[in-house]
């Protein structure tokens, strides 16, 4: 996750392809679609966020604070709590042990 400086939304330049080919060799999935640098002129997507189990992450996406040229990137996991039975566990006192 982070700022990669490629720009995904362009596969047919070198950049691009980087990004493309790496998600392929390892697997990843990108869970950004959206362009995170908007500009007059152009967009692109510099900022993503690569995982090879997207099914853990409920939903994700960009948020623009309007402080920066770049998006802000989140991703929000799914919970998973395990619940264990109570268990009682006796202990022997150590304390006047010679």
């Amino acid at each position: 996750m982070g700022d990669l400086n490629l720009n995904r939304l362009q596969p047919d330049q070198r950049e691009g392809k980087i990004l493309l080919d790496l998600e392929e060799i390892h697997g990843f999935k990108c869970l950004i679609s959206e362009p995170t640098r908007v500009m007059q002129n152009q967009s692109s997507l510099l900022d993503v966020m690569l995982t090879n189990k997207p099914e853990l992450f409920r939903e994700s996406g960009i948020y623009n604070p309007e402080l920066s040229d770049h998006c802000m990137i989140y991703g929000v996991v799914k919970e998973k709590a395990v619940q264990y039975r109570n268990k009682i566990v006796q202990v022997r006192s150590y304390k006047n042990l010679d």
